[in-house]
């Protein structure tokens, strides 16, 4: 039982980190998802001057207690992602890893925004990067552009 309670508080309070580091962004509004077992913990809509725009992306939140030592050792990151449940989503999907221990944060694409003259987006995807105001800048352009390239191919 004390387990499942650290647990559940680890996981309550990675999403709590996740939603602090989208919401320093006054274009983002964030929304949480009831079934978040079954894949997407946050779905992030991009706004314009507080208007949504459409342009969305879902997020699956990870934790563990324990700092990272080698954001470049895999084995330090026990996610079993289920990468095929996310390639059906019709937008981009992340992945925010948090550790307690110094509540850095990592992030990783589980469907990367490919653009149509982009090739592979396999090195994309199975990169760990350090969460930040500028990874997020990064990752909400990557987004915005999907969607333009998008909605420019079908004009």
């Amino acid at each position: 039982m004390l387990q499942q309670d650290l647990q559940y508080f680890i996981e309550n309070r990675a999403e709590h980190l996740a939603i602090v580091h989208l919401t320093r962004r006054q274009d983002l509004s964030i929304q949480r998802m009831d079934d978040r077992d079954r894949g997407l913990d946050l779905l992030v809509t991009i706004q314009n001057k507080g208007v949504s725009t459409g342009k969305m992306f879902g997020i699956n939140v990870k934790a563990k207690d324990a700092a990272i030592k080698d954001i470049t050792d895999r084995s330090q990151f026990p996610i079993q992602k289920g990468i095929h449940y996310y390639q059906d989503l019709p937008f981009p999907a992340c992945v925010f890893f948090f550790t307690m221990e110094d509540d850095r944060g990592y992030y990783q694409w589980l469907k990367y925004p490919l653009l149509a003259n982009q090739t592979s987006e396999t090195e994309e995807r199975d990169r760990w990067y350090p969460l930040d105001d500028n990874a997020l800048e990064q990752i909400v352009k990557a987004i915005a552009a999907w969607y333009n390239a998008k909605q420019y191919s079908l004009a």
